[in-house]
């Protein structure tokens, strides 16, 4: 739902709020994802691992060796005081965004993306 004018277009204003609030949520997306990227299992069964150094800034009061339930709750819990508006947690999402954008990619990444026989894999 929303409110549209007379004529059926979106008011201007309205149309900037939910750009705005896209790109929040895509923010979020992407900085959950890299956390969840980021488990490294230490037993051969990958019960039981860590996440890497630095992209536990999501993960309140989780550090170390934790196993993958433990782990995942932890996330579930940041994204869902996320949803609820908790300043605090978006405040962090913001820190790991701008950490994320300044990682050096790994080969082949960084040149994958300008290669034109590689566009269909992206």
């Amino acid at each position: 739902g929303g409110r549209t004018l007379p004529s059926g277009r979106i008011p201007l204003r309205l149309e900037s709020e939910r750009t705005r609030e896209f790109r929040r949520g895509a923010q979020a997306l992407l900085c959950f994802l890299d956390l969840a990227l980021a488990w490294r299992p230490v037993d051969p069964m990958g019960w039981a691992g860590t996440c890497e150094e630095g992209e536990d800034m999501l993960l309140v009061g989780q550090r170390g060796i934790c196993s993958f339930p433990v782990f995942a709750s932890g996330i579930r819990r940041s994204l869902k005081r996320a949803a609820d508006g908790c300043r605090v947690t978006w405040r962090r999402i913001r820190v790991h965004f701008d950490v994320v954008r300044e990682r050096q990619l790994p080969a082949p990444w960084p040149w994958a993306w300008v290669q034109a026989q590689d566009a269909s894999m992206l």
